[in-house]
């Protein structure tokens, strides 16, 4: 059985993202992609091997476009500002893509190669932002770690509707940063 002709592995990963977006991570199936793309779900074997396979892709474009984002919001910027920009494009990626964040926030297996240098591409861009401090790069891997905990905690948060005061988000936000920004320049 031949693939569906002009359906490619990007459409594939479009639709599960989009689900994963819409529905949450947990919801993505292969019945859900094959219904979106308007196929019987054993057509979707002849592109990906299984929901596992299409966890790895969707984990894939998620870190891609997460390091795109990162990149592009960081582009001319140094220090304070290229802090305050990452983490600002770290928590829209998150809050415009919960499922595609999702995905790409798990660990890599041993044996995923691209997957992993995915990852390390996004932690790339956070520890050229770190190392224009002129912080040493085992002290700058604690900062990346410091920094992601922070955010992915914020966005989890967030998510899950775990901020209950009465109290501007977007300012929270800010005022931790500030304080993140702080924190550095104390070291």
């Amino acid at each position: 059985m031949t693939p569906r002709r002009g359906l490619t592995i990007a459409e594939i990963v479009n639709t599960a993202a989009a689900i994963a977006d819409r529905e949450g991570l947990k919801e993505l199936s292969i019945g859900a992609v094959a219904k979106d793309l308007n196929i019987k779900p054993p057509s979707l074997y002849n592109h990906v091997r299984g929901l596992d396979e299409l966890h790895d892709l969707l984990a894939l474009n998620g870190c891609q476009t997460l390091y795109e984002n990162l990149q592009q919001a960081t582009e001319g910027y140094s220090k304070d500002e290229a802090v305050r920009r990452l983490s600002h494009a770290y928590i829209d990626f998150a809050k415009t893509h919960p499922g595609l964040y999702e995905a790409g926030s798990r660990s890599a297996a041993d044996e995923n190669v691209t997957l992993k240098e995915a990852q390390y591409k996004v932690v790339e861009v956070v520890l050229g932002v770190f190392y224009a401090y002129g912080i040493q790069e085992d002290h700058s891997i604690h900062l990346v770690r410091m920094f992601r905990s922070m955010l992915h905690g914020f966005v989890t948060l967030d998510a899950s509707q775990g901020f209950g005061l009465p109290h501007d988000l977007r300012e929270t936000q800010e005022i931790m940063i500030e304080t993140f920004l702080q924190g550095i320049k104390g070291r």
